[in-house]
């Protein structure tokens, strides 16, 4: 099953998956639709964790990864000459394996959502793990982190997660790029998202 990316073509993913039950489902963002991706990136996000919880095949075409950060392994890359890359993608980690963008897409947008994946905009899986977690449940303990991925809202979205070392050492390093905050509490640390932070601003749970 194949779904072009768009404003409205994300909003009814549950009742396709309801009504058609596919055992893939391939995301692309073509040529033609250049104007949709900038403002369905978020839904888009939110349609591959419905994949991923419903055990569905899921990967992304056409999308660099600098729009999905932390699903780097959803994308797929398909070479195409009316694709390219602006002069500022040579500073991002993925540089040599992105396929680029659409001409066309940076031609209409003036390519001010291309921003390269390094330093604090590189998200390890077991980061993306406990950044959602927090968007979801706001500040959490760590022992609630921990108990919180093997639920069955988040145990798909873990990586290799085992105990409160591995937790803490996640949660250090977000704090390191400043997409976290710790405080120590009579409970442990609670950690909580930094809404001063560009990759959350706007998104975590008041």
């Amino acid at each position: 099953m194949k779904i072009t990316i768009g404003k409205n073509t994300l909003q009814d993913l549950k009742k396709s998956i309801e009504t058609k039950k596919p055992k893939e489902i391939v995301f692309e963002f073509t040529e033609k639709n250049y104007g949709g991706l900038d403002v369905a990136v978020e839904k888009l996000r939110e349609a591959i964790d419905e994949c991923i919880l419903q055990n569905i095949n899921v990967s992304v075409e056409n999308v660099p990864y600098c729009f999905l950060v932390g699903y780097k392994r959803y994308i797929r890359e398909v070479k195409n000459s009316k694709k390219t890359k602006p002069a500022k993608c040579v500073e991002c980690a993925n540089f040599r394996k992105c396929s680029g963008i659409w001409i066309e897409f940076l031609e209409a947008s003036g390519g001010k959502e291309i921003q390269p994946v390094n330093g604090s905009r590189l998200v390890t899986d077991n980061e993306r793990c406990m950044i959602e977690i927090l968007r979801k449940k706001g500040k959490t303990t760590t022992k609630k982190i921990l108990e919180l991925k093997n639920s069955l809202e988040f145990r798909d979205l873990c990586a290799h997660c085992v105990g409160s070392d591995d937790a803490m050492l996640t949660g250090k390093n977000l704090v390191k790029k400043g997409i976290v905050k710790r405080e120590f509490t009579p409970e442990g640390y609670t950690w909580g998202l930094s809404k001063e932070n560009a990759m959350i601003a706007g998104k975590e749970k008041k």
